[in-house]
């Protein structure tokens, strides 16, 4: 189970988040908090697995600061907007997705931040110039859970037989999320595929 930190100032975004937490087997909100109260001997009485934070009407000035002064390195995850948050964001090494994120990406989002993954939703960044991204910057479509393992055992080398195998799941649906990982990187390969992944930070060097 992840235990999640919900942080937003308006009551009922902490209420609408909590609940699409709760519909979920494998999340649960451990606690709601407005960004003001969002404090370290809070963070470490609740102890959550990740802080989910909604951006709401702060800055991303104020986001950063208060990201700062905790003196614990909790994984976050932004709900946010905006470019200038996108990238400042994301610079620091943090994930964020966008205000209009559905139950299903959101939960998504969560559980690769969880597995130590870096998550930058592409909706953010659809309207924006390419040239303002630094020249290694890999945009990729997020994975769901089980497409994420299958990712890390194909950079482990392993075969469809061995990955089905260690999953527990039959030899062609292997070769379905195979194929989707291929399809959402724009590989033409295994290896481009894992190649990717290792420059957008989703896979360790």
């Amino acid at each position: 189970m992840i235990k999640v930190l919900v942080v937003a100032d308006d009551p009922i975004t902490r209420a609408g988040l909590t609940s699409l937490l709760d519909e979920q087997e494998d999340l649960m909100a451990c606690g709601q908090v407005r960004f003001s109260e969002l404090a370290t001997d809070q963070v470490n009485r609740l102890h959550p697995d990740l802080i989910l934070v909604e951006q709401g009407q702060l800055s991303i000035q104020e986001l950063l600061a208060s990201r700062a002064a905790l003196e614990v390195e909790w994984p976050l995850l932004l709900i946010g907007s905006g470019f200038d948050t996108v990238r400042r964001w994301t610079s620091s090494g943090l994930s964020v997705i966008g205000m209009k994120a559905g139950s299903e990406r959101v939960s998504t989002a969560i559980r690769a931040v969880y597995e130590g993954l870096l998550v930058i939703d592409s909706d953010l960044l659809q309207n924006e110039s390419r040239s303002d991204f630094p020249a290694d910057f890999v945009e990729l479509e997020p994975l769901t859970e089980r497409e994420l393992q299958v990712l890390r055992h194909l950079a482990g080398g392993l075969t469809n037989r061995a990955i089905a195998l260690q999953l527990g799941i039959s030899e062609n649906t292997v070769k379905y999320h195979v194929n989707a990982i291929l399809g959402k990187y724009g590989a033409r390969s295994r290896t481009e595929a894992v190649v990717r992944a290792v420059q957008a930070g989703i896979l360790p060097v």
